[in-house]
């Protein structure tokens, strides 16, 4: 909030689309992100560090209806 107030945008405008695909691993997760996610309408992956719950360095570009979801 404090960074959107900053920027002059509310909260919403900083947030991602609903997640649509997520995968994780617990493997070395202190020195790596261990989140993956796939959100609505973006066709990148991005990573996430579950520990400091903040997105991660790394954004996956993905080919067009690559990801299904059943």
């Amino acid at each position: 909030m404090k960074k959107a107030l900053g920027m002059g945008l509310s909260a919403d405008d900083l947030k991602l689309p609903p997640i649509t695909a997520l995968s994780s691993s617990a493997t070395r997760s202190r020195q790596w992100e261990d989140v993956l996610t796939v959100h609505a309408e973006d066709n990148v992956a991005r990573t996430w560090k579950a520990m400091d719950s903040r997105i991660g360095a790394w954004a996956f570009e993905m080919e067009q209806g690559a990801v299904q979801v059943s």
